[in-house]
């Protein structure tokens, strides 16, 4: 974990690279085991990324729905503002950019580039979690339409990719917690 984590958030790299989810474990262990050097660390790396200046409407999906979930989830863990700050960049990127069908380019502005997989159930996913940090209205709208998306024939009635779909579960129990619509805990059942 140590050894592949630093090859994200190593300040000698630069910026560092908000591409991978684990580091949200790595922040909960950090909380729950009490060591001050694991949280250190790992609030160094949640600084660096928070540093990380982009116009995500010019990156790729998945760089800028992986930016606004940890940033999201680092203001959810710590309450510190910079870290909510830092996601609003991403999560207005991905407000604006949403097609009507609920899903997102995998090069976001540049919807004509050729690209594999969408990553859009990342972007559901952290789209919700900002939702839920910030209580942007607009962002709860941006996530009932992707999970419209996810959990019909263009997300195969799965959440999105089999690989993928719990990260579409995850969005749909926030819109559950947020809204209070108990229709969203059948979205999940019924998948």
């Amino acid at each position: 974990m140590y050894t592949h984590t630093d090859g994200h958030c190593y300040l000698k790299q630069g910026a560092g690279a908000p591409d991978h989810a684990w580091l949200l474990g790595l922040l909960e262990w950090a909380g729950v085991s009490g060591d001050p050097v694991v949280w250190d660390w790992t609030a160094k790396c949640g600084e660096q990324l928070a540093g990380l200046k982009s116009d995500f409407s010019k990156t790729d999906l998945r760089t800028t729905a992986m930016q606004l979930h940890m940033m999201s989830q680092f203001y959810l863990y710590t309450g510190e503002r910079k870290y909510l700050d830092a996601a609003r960049g991403p999560a207005e990127a991905l407000i604006k950019l949403q097609k009507p069908d609920g899903t997102w380019s995998a090069y976001l502005a540049e919807p004509d580039r050729p690209h594999g997989g969408g990553f859009v159930e990342h972007a559901l996913m952290a789209i919700g979690d900002y939702a839920q940090a910030s209580g942007d209205a607009r962002a709860l709208e941006t996530l009932k339409r992707s999970l419209q998306w996810a959990f019909t024939d263009g997300g195969n009635k799965l959440g999105g990719t089999t690989a993928e779909a719990g990260l579409s579960m995850h969005g749909a129990a926030l819109a559950g917690e947020l809204t209070g619509d108990a229709a969203y805990a059948g979205i999940v059942e019924n998948a």
